[in-house]
């Protein structure tokens, strides 16, 4: 499935992201190339906004689960929240719409529909996360300090990060 995640509405993300209509809309298209169903995921803090928007397009439906839950398995459109990169350290396929620390390691959302479609299908999680590079890796998982997890992602690192 794919799952489009929700971000509060402000300023900032009515400046420097796209229009939801238009996420919406790709989700659709992208959908019917995968035979998967569109969902929506709002920030618990959107009031409704999210939900609105959604409202005009019969064919999304809400995710009644966890964000954890939007992550396994999904292909996420984000703007730039963090869930975008709980999905990287979940490997899930990840569409970026917005500006954000970790848009160079996602499928880039202004993309046609059809190359986006690609994209998913050829996504390496390993690479993407590699591609995150060092810094951004110690970032992202300064809240996640397994060792099983470490160790994990120092080999991949030890891998990729050659050939990127």
């Amino acid at each position: 499935a794919i799952v489009v995640i929700g971000q509060v509405f402000d300023v900032t993300v009515a400046v420097f992201h796209r229009d939801w209509v238009e996420v919406f809309q790709q989700a659709l298209v992208l959908g019917e190339i995968l035979g998967c169903p569109v969902w929506y995921r709002p920030h618990p803090k959107d009031k409704g906004k999210l939900e609105a928007v959604a409202s005009g397009f019969p064919g999304v439906l809400p995710f009644e689960g966890s964000f954890a839950e939007c992550l396994s398995g999904h292909v996420l459109f984000v703007q730039n929240s963090g869930v975008g990169y709980e999905g990287l350290l979940s490997w899930a396929p990840l569409v970026a719409f917005g500006r954000s620390d970790y848009a160079f390691a996602a499928i880039d959302g202004a993309r046609p529909v059809s190359e986006i479609a690609e994209a998913v299908a050829g996504w390496d999680p390993e690479a993407a996360l590699a591609a995150v590079g060092g810094m951004q890796v110690n970032r992202m998982c300064s809240t996640w300090s397994d060792a099983r997890f470490d160790a994990a992602l120092q080999e991949i690192l030890r891998r990729h990060l050659g050939r990127i």
